[in-house]
C-alpha cells in the first residue's frame, strides 16, 4: 500500500511560477480517485500526501529551470523517484515519473490547481506594445485597474476593473461608446494578451506578452 501511495504521489506533482519563491505553496491534484496534495517550500524541501484522507506524508526535494520543475522523492526501500512537472499559468501539470530502476511513465497531464491566493501577486504594472502601440496595464488591489495607450503622438488612460480566475485575468474598461472587455493569461511571471471586445462587440486576438514591471 505504502508504495502504491508513493506512486500515486509522485504522478500527480506538477509546476508553478518561474521563481522558487513564487512557486512554493501548496497544490492539489487527483489521480486515480485520489486526491494528492502538495507542499514546495522556499528551502527546495517538499511534503507529498498521496491521499489526502489518510496521514501517510513523504518528504524530498524539488529544483525548478524556467518552466521546469523537478521532485525527488525516496521511498521506504531507499529507492528515488522523479517526477517531471511543467507550468501551466499558475498550476502545475505533470509529464513524467521515473522510478528507481530507471523505468519511465509518461501521463496525460493532470492539472493541479494551486491553493494559494494569487490575486495579491497580480497587483501591479505590465507592460506590452500592441499594432505599434505601447501599453501599460497597471492592476491595483480591490479589483481597480488603469490602462494607458501611447501611439506615439498622444497618450490615453481609462479606469476600469479587473477580476482573475484561476490563470485567467480580465478586465473591463470604461469607454466613451460603453465598455471594452480584455482577456489575458497568465504566463511565466506575466501576462499574454488572449482577446479583446470592443463595446460594439467586435474581436480581435492578439498573442502579445505583457511583462511586469519591477
Amino acid at each position: 500500500m505504502i508504495r502504491t501511495f508513493l506512486f500515486l504521489l509522485v504522478v500527480v506533482a506538477t509546476l508553478g511560477a518561474a521563481e522558487p519563491a513564487k512557486l512554493a505553496g501548496k497544490y492539489e491534484g487527483q489521480v486515480d480517485g485520489k486526491t494528492i496534495r502538495i507542499e514546495l517550500r522556499d528551502d527546495g524541501s517538499l511534503s507529498l500526501q498521496p491521499n489526502i484522507d489518510e496521514a501517510t506524508v513523504v518528504k524530498g526535494s524539488w529544483k525548478s529551470d524556467r518552466n521546469e520543475l523537478k521532485l525527488r522523492v525516496s521511498d521506504p526501500d531507499g529507492g528515488e523517484h522523479v517526477v517531471h512537472l511543467r507550468l501551466q499559468g499558475v498550476d502545475l501539470l505533470l509529464l513524467k515519473h521515473v522510478k528507481p530502476g530507471g523505468d519511465e511513465k509518461s501521463f496525460e497531464p493532470p492539472q493541479f490547481k494551486s491553493a494559494k491566493p494569487v490575486g495579491k501577486d497580480m497587483v501591479g504594472v505590465f507592460r506590452g506594445e500592441v499594432e505599434g502601440k505601447k501599453i501599460e496595464l497597471e492592476l491595483m488591489e480591490e479589483g481597480k485597474c488603469k490602462v494607458s495607450i501611447d501611439d506615439g503622438e498622444k497618450e490615453e488612460r481609462r479606469p476600469g476593473s479587473w477580476t482573475i480566475k484561476n490563470a485567467t485575468v480580465s478586465l473591463e474598461i470604461k469607454a466613451k461608446e460603453g465598455a471594452a472587455k480584455i482577456r489575458l493569461h497568465l504566463s511565466d511571471g506575466g501576462l499574454s494578451l488572449m482577446e479583446l471586445t470592443m463595446p460594439d462587440g467586435n474581436q480581435k486576438i492578439f498573442q502579445v506578452r505583457f511583462g511586469k514591471q519591477p
